[in-house]
């Protein structure tokens, strides 16, 4: 079942995929390759790839953690030559939370307009974060995971905070993140939703 009301896209775009080849079969090309690996993070994460175009992943959650999740996840096993047979690939992504309508198997409003600009700005290699997913999952993060500010002297238009989703080394003991109390209710009740709560106490 897709997400409605408030929803977090995930947009994904594959920008640099040269030198990419299945090495067993040459009858499969790069997207046959990557793209199940990609579905298979999303659906892990509680999300739904519910458009591709091209080299574009269109994703959608109900809880934008697990937005932010994916996406790093993503990065992690294909941006860094984690998985047998597929040479890195360069992502740009696009993390944003918001109001939208679903229409004939597509979304559409202004949530769709923001994440399109946002990963406009995004350069190979970056995952932007929407101020409004960093007010909700902040407190949430992995120890391994930190956002850090855009800086304004990008020449693009811009209201709010703009993030990059940042990886930072940790001792392997201590990697660890806190995934709030709604969420597990989330799973046992999966055709429910409910607003998030401004703050979760530590498990």
């Amino acid at each position: 079942m897709k997400p409605t009301g408030t929803v977090t896209f995930l947009f994904a775009d594959i920008v640099v995929a040269s030198g990419i080849e299945d090495r067993r079969s040459p009858a499969v090309g790069p997207a046959d390759r990557f793209g199940p690996v990609i579905t298979d993070v999303v659906v892990r994460n509680h999300g739904i790839v519910y458009r591709t175009s091209g080299f574009r992943y269109c994703c959608a959650f109900v809880l934008p953690l697990d937005a932010v999740i994916a996406a790093n996840q993503i990065q992690s096993r294909l941006g860094s030559g984690n998985c047998i047979d597929i040479e890195p690939v360069v992502f740009r992504m696009a993390v944003h939370t918001g109001e939208a309508k679903e229409s004939d198997g597509n979304y559409c409003g202004t949530t769709i307009s923001s994440v399109l600009q946002l990963l406009s700005i995004a350069r190979p290699g970056e995952i932007l974060i929407s101020n409004s997913v960093e007010t909700l999952v902040t407190e949430f993060l992995p120890e391994d995971l930190h956002f850090e500010e855009l800086p304004y002297s990008r020449e693009t238009p811009r209201h709010d905070r703009i993030l990059q989703l940042r990886r930072q080394p940790v001792e392997k003991h201590k990697v660890s993140f806190r995934r709030p109390r709604f969420h597990v209710a989330f799973s046992r009740r999966r055709g429910s939703r409910g607003s998030v709560p401004a703050s979760a106490p530590a498990h």
